[in-house]
């Protein structure tokens, strides 16, 4: 008894992480003198600490009154997750294991969730996930929630800020810059460390919106006919390059640190590719590389650096634009592709570290579609609605799709070695809530 009260006695003032916490003989012997609640889970800064106060939280209406109980009610709460235990929480349960006769079923029909958080905020219209910031943006109606998602704060920090209006549809973030527009209104917010306003534009025929650059913000408009780079922090346009015609779409694709592709399309049906350069001064430079006079195919996206794609829906080819080639020798026609759907998926590889590599992917009535910027194509059986957004710069090597009907996202590893592709189920997580919309990032 003595011990523990010496233990106990300066929990609020340690500096180091206190892993006689991780101990059972210590926590068990703990029950019998004090309560649980008295750790003050919610409070500690160490993250895995936190999460197993948490759970010791869980089963505290249990055992303040049958505190022998401890090695039993911790197990069936962390057996389920062995997988992603952390050591100390591990070795924890091995010895509550030796304290306790607990025999796992496993029913393989059955699949166990994994929630790291789980919170209830009502319907939400869009989300965007920054991972320089580690922050998960949610849109409601008349406010915007932040979740910071850093691996200091496992058991979840929200912050909540009203908004001026609720005309916002729309969300893109950058490292603690926010920007909410519409077709007709844009506003950047500043959330570090407290929220601030610092760019507001009434604008008409709003199209497009990106940021190039932690406060470098490109705009583009269908009413201005130009493309418009600001520097939000100054309220400052720092860049515009103009045209005679509206612009009907526009989209962007980082090349590297200094230099974005812009691609243009006017309403008149011409093309036209742009190189950004951004340099350390935040000066904008504009560089035109290749014009199109029309598209060869109702739809486009940008592959890469290099490539643009066209295609049809429903069809089973696609013509791939190389725009840095000779006048006569940019097109190439790849046949013999599974149909086409209207709605095809960018995903940024990283498999090839020296070599930018991307692939396109689009959904049919039984399998997923990917076709790689080798060339080769190959399928993933399954019935799928939406491939899952995951960042630009994550470099995943994974593909996380949704099925909305069971309410089971699912995460496929795929590589890439000499153009052979393979792939395999990593997981699967079915959750009991009906799923509207998926941001995934996923670490190795």
């Amino acid at each position: 008894m003595r011990r523990i009260n010496q233990l106990c006695m300066n929990l609020d003032n340690l500096c180091c992480e206190p892993w006689f916490l991780y101990d059972y003989d210590f926590i068990s012997s703990y029950l019998h003198c004090y309560k649980i609640s008295e750790l003050r889970a919610s409070e500690w800064f160490y993250p895995e600490l936190r999460f197993l106060l948490t759970q010791y939280e869980v089963c505290s209406s249990v055992l303040e009154r049958y505190p022998n109980n401890f090695a039993y009610e911790l197990s069936s709460r962390l057996i389920p997750l062995t997988a992603i235990l952390s050591e100390p929480i591990y070795n924890l349960l091995k010895q509550c294991l030796d304290h306790c006769h607990l025999h796992v079923l496993e029913d393989e029909t059955k699949s166990f969730q994994k929630f790291m958080s789980k919170y209830t905020i009502g319907r939400a219209s869009v989300m965007d996930l920054d991972l320089e910031s580690h922050n998960l943006f949610v849109l409601l109606q008349d406010k915007l929630l932040s979740f910071h998602l850093d691996e200091y704060y496992l058991a979840g920090k929200i912050n909540e800020y009203p908004l001026p209006s609720n005309i916002y549809t729309s969300i893109k973030c950058k490292h603690f810059y926010v920007c909410l527009y519409s077709s007709q209104s844009l506003l950047v917010l500043k959330y570090a460390p407290t929220q601030q306003c610092i760019l507001q534009v009434e604008i008409n025929e709003l199209m497009y919106v990106a940021f190039i650059d932690t406060e470098i913000l490109l705009i583009c408009s269908g009413s201005t006919k130009s493309i418009d780079i600001w520097n939000c922090s100054k309220k400052v346009l720092i860049g515009q390059y103009s045209y005679n015609e509206s612009i009907f779409e526009c989209s962007t694709l980082k090349i590297n640190n200094d230099n974005i592709l812009i691609k243009v399309i006017l309403k008149t049906g011409l093309i036209q590719y742009l190189c950004l350069n951004l340099d350390e001064n935040k000066s904008v430079c504009f560089t035109l590389i290749a014009t199109l006079q029309e598209k060869p195919k109702s739809e486009s996206i940008l592959l890469n650096h290099e490539i643009d794609v066209f295609y049809s829906q429903g069809q089973s080819c696609i013509y791939l634009y190389f725009f840095h080639r000779f006048e006569n020798d940019r097109f190439e026609k790849i046949e013999n592709l599974p149909p086409l759907n209207r709605v095809i998926y960018r995903h940024h590889c990283s498999f090839e570290s020296a070599i930018y590599t991307a692939a396109l992917i689009w959904l049919t009535e039984q399998s997923l579609v990917i076709f790689h910027s080798c060339g080769k194509h190959f399928t993933i059986s399954g019935k799928y609605d939406e491939v899952c957004r995951t960042p630009d710069v994550s470099n995943s090597d994974f593909i996380c799709c949704l099925n909305r009907q069971t309410s089971t996202i699912h995460v496929f590893e795929w590589k890439c070695t000499e153009g052979i592709h393979t792939y395999r189920r990593l997981i699967s997580v079915q959750v009991n809530n009906q799923i509207s919309d998926c941001v995934c990032n996923i670490g190795k």
